[in-house]
């Protein structure tokens, strides 16, 4: 299992960045909301899914995180200098925790979930999940428990993309507005 910060320490193609962190309790959202605002690269980083190339680090974007409260994930945004989005990014992990900077992190248990603008739901890496089972880099529980995540995960967005468009628009910009730490 890979470990992941919110605020990315070791991320060499971003060579400038500000970070923000904040946590939210409301009817809406329970946990903590982060942005990486990638003010200067190496380089771009372009990915391909299903046959087509999208950009998601270049200077001028932002990464959105949400570490929900007692779930096995952890969703980031991509979004574009302009403030689109390109993609929403569901990592199904261990729940995550706060290191002594308070700063959270997360065990990431190889499945996700590339959900794009249009609404398509992509579920990546299962065979990765029952590698790390076959190799005992993860337990039986940790298998199932990844497996029941991501359905849920895709039923709730299939239900509700709209609902998470809306809500990753208002955090966006609370996070724009909110002062650096």
């Amino acid at each position: 299992m890979k470990r992941r910060f919110a605020n990315k320490p070791d991320w060499s193609r971003v060579l400038k960045k500000e970070f923000k962190i904040e946590f939210i309790e409301n009817e809406e959202l329970r946990g903590y909301i982060s942005s990486i605002h990638m003010k200067e690269i190496t380089e771009p980083l372009i990915i391909q899914t299903k046959g087509v190339d999208y950009c998601i680090v270049d200077k001028g974007y932002s990464w959105i995180q949400y570490f929900p409260e007692n779930k096995n994930f952890v969703l980031t945004v991509m979004i574009d200098e302009k403030g689109n989005i390109i993609q929403w990014y569901f990592d199904v992990s261990e729940k995550y925790e706060l290191t002594g900077d308070g700063i959270p992190f997360y065990d990431d248990l190889f499945l996700d979930i590339v959900v794009l603008t249009t609404g398509e739901v992509i579920l990546l890496d299962e065979d990765e999940l029952k590698d790390a089972l076959n190799k005992r880099e993860i337990t039986e529980k940790q298998y199932e428990d990844a497996t029941k995540q991501a359905r849920e995960l895709i039923i709730w967005i299939n239900e509700n993309f709209d609902k998470l468009n809306e809500l990753t628009k208002k955090y966006y910009y609370h996070l724009q507005i909110l002062p650096r730490e």
